[in-house]
């Protein structure tokens, strides 16, 4: 987990649950703009769809 990325809030609120997080890989991240490559995308969408299914 980060520090100060505010994603380790969850394993605090919900009681001991086990947190996930699913990032897309990105560049010039926190700038005006941040590029992805869409297939990048679209396969994390398919992880994410076979994660829940």
């Amino acid at each position: 987990m980060f520090e100060h990325y505010g994603s380790d809030s969850v394993s605090m609120i919900a009681g001991g649950s086990k947190p996930n997080l699913l990032c897309v890989p990105c560049r010039y991240s926190h700038s005006p703009i941040e590029m992805i490559h869409l297939d990048d995308m679209e396969n994390m969408v398919r992880l994410l769809h076979s994660f829940i299914t």
